[in-house]
């Protein structure tokens, strides 16, 4: 299985994979950061990383959740695992998707 980029780990740290919060500010996922992480690389000109890791974070919607709703963390302990944690309302960007969709739309039309 090819891994695929996701986001940005919280630290790098021995520590990768989640039971509690304990681990929270280990090598875990925020998607909350994954924004900033899109921005960054638009600006280094980047793109094909910005799709991989937007295919990524929909791959995980559509089979983990539901469109538009992202696990509020992710652990690295078998790939890329959502843990469960309570959502926190800064983990849900969607405007980075929305766009990205509407794009692939005109694409196609």
């Amino acid at each position: 299985m090819t891994m695929r980029k996701f986001g940005v780990a919280v630290r790098e740290s021995e520590r990768k994979v989640y039971y509690g919060d304990s681990e929270y500010h280990e090598c875990v996922v925020w998607p909350r950061d994954t924004p900033y992480l899109i921005r960054l690389l638009r600006r280094n000109r980047e793109e094909g990383l910005v799709r991989e890791i937007i295919r990524s974070d929909l791959n995980h919607q559509m089979k983990e959740g539901f469109l538009f709703y992202n696990s509020g963390l992710f652990s690295q302990d078998d790939g890329i695992v959502p843990v469960k944690n309570p959502v926190q309302f800064w983990s849900q960007w969607v405007d980075d998707l929305v766009g990205w969709c509407e794009r692939l739309v005109r694409s196609i039309s």
